[in-house]
């Protein structure tokens, strides 16, 4: 039952964040890489992304930076960074100046901690792990099942952030949100450890259980 209402919650909490007003004007739009194509130009779910990111820029006067983040896979032949700069500056006419690349993360959390890093040493602004309240504002772009997690990994690591949602079509929605559901599990997985202790604790591999997910003992306080 747990599970179930957390998997509705889930969905629900993350369809109102989508759909929050953005009126702000960002300093810095980050976009988060996806697959290639086998010639290197971005997949059709990264170019939604990428068009995503756009129309924001034109939204707020064309002003404000592109960080385009991902590296390169072991099948890609260039790194997702590099693909996204070539479609914004050849196929969207973005000024070559506005776009910065971040091309050396695997992962999400790596896309904003890398990116992080690159628009505090162009702000001027120290890099402190849990600062809040920097002194430029973002937005993150990736696809709509995957604001929340990017949101939530944003806030984590200090990032003042506001995550938009680039369309996914409708055949591949529900696997991806259900790859997502997982994920935030996984990230917060006591509350389901806890709800299932008193069966945990009577299994004879409890306390290797525990120690595999980061604890000594069965106690959950």
């Amino acid at each position: 039952m747990w599970f179930f209402s957390s998997f509705a919650a889930l969905l629900v909490y993350s369809t109102l964040y989508r759909l929050l007003p953005r009126k702000r004007v960002y300093d810095y739009i980050i976009i988060h890489g996806a697959g290639l194509m086998p010639d290197g130009t971005p997949t059709p779910l990264l170019r939604g992304r990428v068009d995503k990111g756009v129309a924001l820029w034109e939204k707020q006067g064309k002003t404000g930076v592109f960080v385009a983040s991902g590296g390169q896979g072991s099948d890609e032949a260039v790194s997702e960074a590099e693909s996204m700069r070539r479609y914004l500056t050849e196929s969207r006419h973005v000024p070559a100046d506005a776009v910065l690349m971040e091309d050396r993360s695997t992962t999400t959390m790596q896309n904003l901690r890398f990116s992080k890093e690159i628009m505090d040493a162009r702000s001027g602004v120290q890099s402190v792990p849990g600062r809040r309240g920097l002194a430029y504002r973002c937005a993150l772009v990736t696809s709509d099942y995957h604001v929340f997690r990017a949101s939530e990994y944003a806030h984590h690591i200090g990032l003042k952030a506001d995550g938009v949602g680039s369309h996914t079509r409708g055949y591949y929605w529900p696997t991806a949100f259900i790859r997502e559901f997982i994920a935030v599990t996984k990230a917060h997985l006591w509350p389901y450890c806890a709800l299932a202790r008193p069966g945990i604790d009577r299994l004879p591999c409890a306390t290797g259980l525990y120690r595999a997910l980061g604890r000594d003992t069965p106690v959950v306080e």
